[in-house]
């Protein structure tokens, strides 16, 4: 069995959020509404229809233009996005404020709590991210009347990063990959989704690469498709198959979370910059296990690639190596120490067990009273 996590590329060409503007402020007592201000926005960057060509500098004439700034806002402890007027799917767009060149907008949440950050991000015409910075506050009831001020990072030549590695990304998950432009893959920025992206509450799930498992898709490192870029279309692929039904790759497809719907399953050149650039890093970003997790990349007709993150060993494995998907019952009749019931409560399985011993029996109940302090496979998408 093994683990995946998917992961999403920040692209140019996928702007998710430009419906999602404000629709009204929320009321009542459980309603907290925050003025947000975000500057460090040069003023070059968003005046470039209407100021005259003989003052603005060189630079700023090639600069792109600002068209939008948003702003999120997440439970910290948990990366979850808490939405505009507690309307699902909901962010806040913020307006311009010529004289002082900043941007402007109030946000309203329902019922919040504890620890918040506050992701501020400006994008140009064709969505491309020029901008982004993040306010944290230990307490949001604290900043209760109090304007939340945001200054962002990046230039408006694009030569500067508006997001760094290891830092929050737009969908409230770890940036581990910056192409350093947009021009060479259309996308520049990769950002693997928190933890807390599937149902099992920071558990990632075990599952098979694809329940079509001898056929081969032609998505191998022979053919360069376990490369940076190409996790988006392997995903495609694997779906594409005929009698497909089921797969890692579809877990990434389908999920919609924190506002983004375009996590894929990363390719293995992808998963290992995950691996080196979060896992790795001191102290580890991303909550993930040491366990294998499967890239998009094919080893054989039968095989997909996996890396172990805590050894960093890459190998083929079976395409079929899982053999229970996340609510399905596994039956054990000899209980033993109870290792088959542990692998069910982390990987969100239900478990029917049968064991005779009283000795064991004992064994499994201690165990099973300190599934707390056990280690938790995770599972991830990329955007």
């Amino acid at each position: 069995m093994k683990t995946i996590r998917l992961f999403m590329m920040v692209m140019f060409s996928c702007v998710l959020l430009a419906g999602c503007k404000l629709t009204g402020q929320c009321t009542g007592d459980q309603c907290l509404t925050l003025e947000v201000e975000v500057d460090g926005i040069p003023s070059d960057s968003l005046s470039l229809k209407t100021a005259a060509v003989d003052k603005i500098s060189p630079e700023s004439i090639t600069a792109p233009e600002v068209a939008q700034v948003y702003v999120k806002c997440f439970q910290e402890s948990t990366r979850i996005h808490l939405p505009q007027d507690g309307v699902a799917g909901s962010i806040l767009s913020l307006t311009r404020d010529s004289k002082t060149n900043t941007w402007k907008g109030y946000l309203s949440l329902s019922n919040p709590s504890g620890a918040v950050v506050f992701l501020a991000y400006a994008v140009d015409a064709a969505g491309k991210h020029l901008y982004s910075g993040i306010h944290e506050t230990a307490d949001i009831e604290s900043v209760d009347g109090i304007p939340i001020s945001i200054t962002v990072q990046g230039k408006s030549n694009g030569s500067t990063a508006a997001y760094t590695l290891g830092g929050w990304g737009p969908g409230g998950g770890w940036i581990f990959y910056d192409a350093g432009n947009y021009s060479t893959y259309g996308w520049r920025y990769m950002e693997a989704a928190p933890n807390t992206w599937n149902s099992l509450g920071g558990t990632d799930p075990w599952y098979a690469w694809s329940n079509v498992t001898s056929t081969l898709i032609g998505i191998t490192d022979q053919e360069d498709k376990d490369l940076i870029g190409e996790g988006q279309s392997n995903t495609i692929a694997i779906m594409s198959q005929a009698g497909h039904t089921a797969s890692a790759a579809k877990n990434c497809d389908s999920l919609v979370f924190n506002v983004m719907s375009d996590w894929f399953l990363p390719s293995l050149e992808e998963l290992s910059y995950m691996r080196s650039n979060l896992y790795l890093h001191s102290p580890s970003l991303g909550a993930f296990s040491g366990n294998s997790y499967w890239a998009s990349t094919e080893y054989s007709d039968t095989a997909a690639w996996v890396i172990k993150f805590s050894t960093g060993a890459s190998r083929g494995q079976a395409k079929d190596s899982n053999s229970s998907s996340i609510g399905d019952t596994v039956l054990d009749l000899f209980g033993g120490s109870g290792s088959t019931l542990m692998a069910c409560e982390r990987t969100g399985r239900k478990c029917l067990m049968i064991e005779l011993n009283p000795r064991y029996c004992d064994l499994i109940v201690k165990r099973y009273s300190l599934k707390q302090s056990l280690s938790k496979g995770r599972g991830t998408c990329t955007r």
